[in-house]
């Protein structure tokens, strides 16, 4: 019924590709485990370059100031950096297909060797099932990389640290929002059945609307604005108003809109 399905981007979730392969441990409670997935995370995101070094330098600045503690090397400092301020403050990418599969090829060949067993001599990896799900995954590399073009952060504000001026980033990965849109999704479809036909016309429906918010919210946070009084789901709606609005008032009232495409008669 939608034409427009073919063209539809799909991604496939990091945590859902990691939990594939912490399947193939012979125990979470290994004590390797942490430093194994950890690791893992490393090998599929890459930290901003020039953000990572702003923060180092703040972070330095920072430590000297209230701790006296000077003549630190970048590693030291590094250390000392928490999770939450190279989330608020550093923007992470994928590294790319190729380059992550080269990188997990070199993480499982470590592990599978002495370096992936414990003082026991118990190995972290299942030597045989680890195979497996890495035959299986890699095809699935590409299928976790960001979407090029698409902006998946923005500046929330700002945040002084050590006399050094940090930005405040929100990502659109893992967020609330975006977590709960599964919940949203089920929510588009009327009732607990229907036909091939209403449920794409009730999905495509949910997903336009999903769209609008976001762009409205996204609108909202960039240009701290007020919430606007005009709320309509419906684009012809908004379309006549801004056509009329031009004519009498010269300008249009709603300026978060996707101009409808021409008919084609199709």
């Amino acid at each position: 019924m939608f034409h427009e399905w073919g063209n539809f981007v799909v991604r496939l979730d990091i945590w859902h590709l990691m939990s594939r392969f912490a399947c193939g441990v012979t125990s979470e409670s290994h004590e390797l485990y942490p430093t194994f997935m950890r690791q893992l995370s490393h090998c599929i995101f890459e930290v901003d370059p020039q953000d990572a070094r702003r923060l180092t330098e703040a972070k330095r600045s920072e430590l000297g100031r209230k701790r006296g503690m000077f003549d630190l090397s970048d590693a030291e400092v590094i250390q000392r950096i928490s999770k939450e301020e190279w989330r608020l403050h550093c923007r992470r990418r994928r590294r790319g297909a190729v380059d992550t599969a080269i990188l997990l090829q070199n993480l499982l060949d470590t592990f599978r060797g002495p370096a992936g067993r414990n003082t026991l001599n118990i190995p972290l990896l299942d030597d045989l099932h680890i195979q497996d799900i890495w035959e299986t995954q890699i095809s699935h590399l590409s299928c976790i990389q960001d979407p090029p073009g698409l902006q998946l952060y923005t500046q929330t504000g700002s945040l002084t640290k050590g006399g050094v001026s940090l930005p405040v980033y929100r990502c659109v990965k893992c967020s609330t929002s975006l977590e709960s849109f599964h919940l949203h999704l089920n929510r588009f479809i009327s009732g607990t059945s229907a036909s091939a036909r209403y449920f794409q016309a009730f999905l495509v429906d949910g997903v336009v609307r999903w769209n609008e918010d976001r762009a409205a919210a996204a609108a909202a946070l960039e240009a701290a604005e007020e919430k606007a009084s005009l709320l309509s789901y419906s684009g012809h709606l908004k379309h006549t108003l801004n056509q009329k609005s031009q004519r009498v008032l010269g300008l249009q009232r709603v300026e978060v809109f996707t101009k409808p495409a021409s008919y084609t008669g199709n």
